[in-house]
């Protein structure tokens, strides 16, 4: 700075004295420049932490310039340890990511465990009882006095033996039929009802001289039609009926009487 200033000041004497185009004022102004250069260039150098730049311009005899070093000192070390926390960081980041995406087969593999420990459990439950069975059949066999052997555990069909449910359903629609229809014939027979001259002549040993028409015919072909619509959804709801019972007996499904007693009062 001081050697700047002694050039720039001998520069403006020789300018009151003579012009820049003086040889003595241009190699001025070139000396000038050239110093101007050369402390950017230490500058530059300072910035960029040069130790040759800074004892060359004295820079490091300065307690300014000691503690900006210092502090960049220690700036590097705060960013280097940041640096290693940041990486020690991604680190478990990517840990616990591989541990998020491996979680549900962890969690396939433990339920697969779990059901091969429970087979496993219900198998050598079931070899201890056969091993206990055994021990008890040798200790039998040993006394002398009851011996026995399991060939094979019993079972049962879950179908009746007898009656066959259809055959069995099938001969109870027939006797309820048959016994409908005995029912109705004593009633009849009991209080007869006359429906044709034929039958009054039948029942009545008289000879039918005449007969009055019904007034209203159409009124009783109407009476005729409707009777009959019964009847014909009468037998058709008593097939469907059946047709249910036969699905419910081959389901597996049983009405007991406290369910029919409550369907019945109802």
């Amino acid at each position: 700075n001081a050697l700047i200033a002694q050039t720039q000041a001998r520069l403006d004497d020789l300018r009151l004295r003579f012009t820049d185009k003086h040889p003595d004022v241009i190699a001025a102004m070139q000396e000038l420049n050239e110093l101007k250069a050369r402390r950017a260039a230490e500058l530059e150098s300072l910035k960029r932490g040069d130790a040759g730049a800074a004892a060359i311009t004295g820079a490091s005899t300065n307690p300014v310039y000691e503690g900006i070093e210092q502090e960049l000192s220690q700036t590097d070390l705060d960013m280097a340890d940041l640096n290693i926390d940041l990486a020690q960081h991604r680190a478990k980041a990517a840990d616990l990511r591989k541990l998020l995406d491996s979680a549900p087969q962890v969690e396939a593999e433990y339920a697969q465990l779990t059901r091969d420990y429970d087979s496993n459990t219900k198998e050598y439950n079931a070899l201890l009882q056969n091993y206990e069975k055994a021990r008890l059949g040798e200790r039998a066999d040993n006394a002398g006095s009851v011996r026995f052997e399991i060939v094979q555990p019993p079972t049962a069909d879950f179908a009746p033996v007898w009656p066959r449910r259809t055959i069995f359903l099938a001969a109870v629609l027939i006797a309820a039929l048959a016994a409908g229809g005995a029912l109705a014939y004593g009633l009849d027979q009991l209080h007869p009802v006359v429906c044709s001259a034929s039958g009054l002549g039948r029942m009545t040993g008289a000879k039918v001289l005449g007969v009055v028409s019904s007034a209203f015919p159409e009124r009783t072909r109407l009476a005729f039609r409707r009777d009959a619509v019964r009847v014909a959804v009468a037998a058709a709801c008593l097939v469907l009926a059946f047709a249910a019972m036969l699905l419910l007996s081959h389901a597996g499904f049983r009405l007991s009487g406290s369910v029919l007693r409550h369907l019945v009062h109802t």
